[in-house]
């Protein structure tokens, strides 16, 4: 696919996605053109891995808002809150996002299912450390001394 085929048809699907101007930025608007920008770019490599593709992307956007939940309840407190929160959360999240990139790289390689068990139990458990020390720490980190 070259690169004029994309932009053409990112073109064409910024096009349908205008429905009015009014709508412009509606959420079925911005599904509708991230989903057929996704599509254009990897439709033809998507045949069998949508349920693994969904299953990364749950514990992804679990493990992700679990950690950024956290740690912006303890940043809130602080002084300098915006400059803290980015500070903390991204060495905390830099191995579980690498482990979701290289999930993702292996569903797209084929690559068989116990092969990429190993790097989803791993950020599983990322998800359930996260989840569970915001449980418990929130009311700690959240209350005003």
């Amino acid at each position: 696919m070259s690169l004029r085929t994309v932009d053409q048809s990112g073109i064409t699907g910024r096009h349908l996605c205008r429905q009015g101007a009014g709508e412009l930025y509606s959420d079925d608007n911005v599904r509708a053109c991230a989903g057929a920008g996704f599509f254009v770019l990897f439709g033809a490599h998507l045949s069998g891995k949508i349920v693994l593709l969904v299953l990364i992307l749950v514990i992804v956007n679990i493990g992700y808002s679990a950690a950024g939940t956290l740690i912006s309840a303890i940043s809130a407190a602080t002084k300098r809150n915006e400059v803290m929160l980015p500070i903390l959360l991204f060495p905390l999240l830099l191995p579980f996002i690498s482990l979701a990139i290289k999930a993702t790289a292996s569903a797209f390689d084929d690559r068989p299912f116990f092969e990429l068990l190993n790097q989803l139990e791993t950020m599983v458990a990322f998800c359930v450390i996260f989840v569970a020390a915001g449980y418990l720490l929130f009311p700690y980190a959240i209350r005003e001394d």
